[in-house]
């Protein structure tokens, strides 16, 4: 029982979570930590104050492109350009269910091998990231596709960040993944599962 988990933060209007552990902490340990978290500030029933205003341009560089820069990632800035080990914005991606159209991926994370690590949907602060989900899978199957890599999928409206790594259940996050933890998730993936051996 920690005290700081005792602290009654009713009536906040915003947190800032810190985590401090050893260096082998797993992914998976600091993301149920983050879940703790979320669920206190759900309990709280919108204790926390978001402006509501901003369109999804403005969210995205007030937001997305500040947390992605801190997960570690260059956001470059000309549109459609592909760079390796970049977060690439407007990506075109063909052949979109149902249609077969074309759609622009807000973001793609690029690896060092220039294949797509994980694509990102945004949305403006006033709507639910949920909104996201089914678009982001689209983006996702087609990138699929095309790079014959399962990029992990996120959906955020800049408070809410979700993800689906394909290889646990989709959760919210505190933080985007850097690029060697996204290579390690991809790489998961494809990794034969033990008692399969």
């Amino acid at each position: 029982s920690s005290p700081l988990l005792e602290t009654n933060i009713n009536g906040a209007k915003g947190i800032i979570v810190n985590i401090t552990a050893s260096p082998d902490i797993g992914l998976d340990e600091v993301d149920s930590a983050v879940a703790h978290v979320y669920q206190l500030l759900d309990a709280l029933k919108g204790g926390a104050v978001r402006p509501h205003h901003l369109t999804e341009r403005e969210t995205r560089l007030q937001y997305i492109d500040v947390f992605l820069e801190e997960a570690g990632w260059e956001v470059m800035t000309d549109k459609g350009g592909i760079y390796y080990g970049k977060a690439c914005v407007e990506i075109r991606v063909t052949g979109m269910a149902p249609t077969g159209q074309d759609g622009f991926c807000d973001y793609v994370l690029f690896g060092r091998d220039n294949r797509p690590l994980a694509v990102v949907e945004a949305k403006k602060t006033i709507e639910n990231s949920d909104k996201g989900r089914q678009q982001v899978r689209l983006y996702g199957e087609c990138l699929e596709r095309q790079y014959g890599v399962k990029p992990v999928l996120y959906y955020t409206n800049g408070h809410d960040i979700w993800v689906d790594d394909r290889i646990y259940p989709e959760r919210r996050l505190a933080a985007f993944h850097s690029l060697d933890d996204l290579e390690r998730l991809v790489q998961r993936q494809t990794r034969r599962r033990i008692e399969d051996m």
